[in-house]
């Protein structure tokens, strides 16, 4: 039987990173299929810092305009980048997974998806499709979901901090010259 399936075109929730090169990681997630939007805000370490090591980060994916704005927290800056492509939240064959195994979690049939050639597994709750979490089997990295609530997203979520608007104008004109985002 088939358990492909997507996550809702709009919802919430927060992460817990661990075991990847930049230490514990809590994340906050923002999706909004229906206005193509997504926006990741991170804290590592204590959160007052600068670095990916000890600071706090917001990123606002823009899939309409194909920008990423990487936005500092702590210092204030704000980084352009060009997007790659866009994350549905969609588990098996709408991104060519295939299924690993099911496994239970708090009661809850969950499917464990794979791709080939790929070391990560993602993992969704069944019933409502609900993102569980996701591993990198050759690093260890691992993120857990939690707190996955579904709904519209207030769009002051993604308005832009003034650091990222005036980077923006620096570049108006001159898209083509844009770095892919390396996420």
């Amino acid at each position: 039987e088939d358990h492909s399936c997507c996550a809702a075109s709009q919802f919430n929730m927060q992460g817990y990173e661990t075991g990847s090169w930049r230490g514990v990681t809590q994340s906050n997630y923002y999706f909004d299929a229906i206005n193509q939007f997504v926006r990741i805000d991170t804290t590592t370490g204590n959160g007052d810092g600068i670095t990916a090591f000890d600071g706090a980060f917001q990123m606002y994916s823009n899939y309409s305009s194909g920008i990423e704005y990487y936005y500092n927290v702590n210092a204030n800056t704000c980084d352009l980048y060009g997007l790659n492509y866009w994350s549905d939240w969609c588990y098996g064959n709408n991104n060519h997974q295939s299924q690993l195994t099911e496994i239970t979690m708090a009661g809850e049939v969950c499917d464990v998806w794979t791709m080939e050639g790929s070391d990560f597994t993602w993992t969704n709750q069944r019933g409502q499709c609900i993102p569980v979490g996701f591993n990198r089997a050759d690093t260890g990295e691992t993120v857990v979901y939690r707190n996955y609530v579904t709904g519209p997203i207030d769009p002051t979520v993604f308005e832009l901090p003034q650091a990222c608007v005036d980077t923006f104008s620096t570049y108006q004109g001159n898209m083509k010259k844009l770095p892919l985002s390396p996420r």
